[in-house]
């Protein structure tokens, strides 16, 4: 809290961190008074950062008092359901639901396309390595409504056949966590595939807003995506995510968001599930459901199988939030397990872990070497 190189502090407590962060988020709302863009820090920035602090300290009533307080200010709208898989494209300053950001600028923050996130998710004009894809677990989420605008940040790289034209297929994951794809083909009007040399019948069934294929092997029925092959990597396909990527329609030029509006609505929904109260936590979940393009929830008879209101609340911000560096906070300060049982490199290796509980030392955040090598009385995180 000083600037005296020589002021080496000892360890503090996590609620004495808490709370100095806190005091710094109130103190800066109070100072910053003057309206900028929302490449600066401004009083709403401060407020949508103290939002946040308080829901995960739970202080639940006090999240949504300030969630409440940016939502009013009237300086941020969000981008409609048209716009929403453009968020990236946009210039910051023609953002009107991104509350804070660090602007970056092609002619000064973009040596290389190679050393950007957006590079790691995607491929763009041969820029960038795309490695990271969307996984199996999310996008079936996503698919339970196909017109979820959502999807836009979503590129499968589709294979082509010599016409152009991307090639009919199938795929599913088998138990083993691995997928399986395979070209169709029509006969007699109807949907096949060949799996070890035996033709199988595609078959499909309305499920809510949901159209699901399935085939039938030995009597059980096994679900499939019926959709097009797409070009893989040591397996995986491709689903490359264009959440950091295309500002300005450069290929991976992004301006690193810290608060949008979409978010102090998801803090509501959090806070108010916690709360109990049902009719504002679907209220604010249904804002961004809405806006996604998605029917709304009514009542707790439309929630999926199994879902509390604490689960609808978390899975909408899985689905709004993702990519966005949220995930494994919103898990593990929940204290929720996060389930890896789906197809990835983390699987890998003789040991895959499967699960990762909120008590595993794999959470814990390392303290750096040269930290400890400045301040000898600092222990080790175990």
């Amino acid at each position: 809290l000083t600037t005296d190189v020589n002021d080496l502090p000892d360890r503090n407590t996590v609620g004495e961190v808490y709370d100095q962060v806190v005091a710094d988020l109130l103190k800066a709302e109070t100072l910053m008074t003057i309206n900028k863009s929302n490449s600066y820090a401004t009083k709403e920035a401060a407020q949508a950062l103290l939002s946040r602090v308080y829901l995960y300290m739970e202080e639940n009533q006090k999240a949504v008092d300030y969630a409440d307080k940016v939502i009013s200010s009237g300086r941020f709208t969000l981008l409609s359901t048209s716009e929403l898989p453009n968020y990236t494209v946009l210039n910051p300053d023609n953002n009107t639901e991104t509350i804070f950001c660090f602007k970056f600028l092609e002619e000064s923050d973009y040596e290389s396309p190679f050393g950007t996130v957006g590079g790691l998710y995607a491929q763009i004009d041969n820029q960038g390595y795309g490695e990271m894809y969307a996984s199996s677990s999310y996008l079936d989420i996503l698919r339970k409504n196909p017109s979820d605008s959502r999807f836009g940040f979503i590129d499968p790289q589709y294979l082509k056949d010599d016409n152009g034209e991307k090639i009919p297929a199938v795929h599913w994951i088998t138990e083993d966590y691995n997928y399986i794809f395979r070209r169709t083909f029509i006969k007699n009007g109807n949907t096949f595939f060949t799996e070890k040399d035996i033709d199988y019948e595609v078959f499909s069934e309305e499920n809510g807003n949901q159209v699901k294929s399935y085939y039938i092997n030995n009597g059980k029925k096994i679900y499939v995506i019926n959709d097009f092959d797409i070009e893989k990597r040591n397996g995986f396909p491709k689903y490359f995510v264009l959440k950091c990527s295309l500002q300005d329609k450069v290929a991976q030029l992004w301006s690193p968001v810290v608060s949008r509006l979409a978010e102090m609505y998801l803090i509501k929904a959090e806070a108010y599930a916690k709360l109990g109260n049902v009719v504002a936590t679907l209220e604010n979940v249904n804002v961004i459901r809405e806006r996604a393009g998605i029917p709304k929830y009514m009542d707790a008879s439309d929630f999926p199988e199994g879902h509390s209101l604490l689960d609808i609340a978390l899975e909408e911000r899985r689905l709004e939030l993702a990519f966005e560096g949220q995930r494994k906070f919103d898990v593990f300060r929940n204290d929720k397990t996060m389930n890896r049982k789906y197809p990835g490199t983390h699987l890998t290796g003789a040991n895959p872990r499967f699960e990762i509980t909120p008590t595993d030392k794999r959470v814990i955040e390392f303290i750096p070497e040269n930290q400890i090598f400045a301040q000898p009385s600092l222990e080790q995180n175990e």
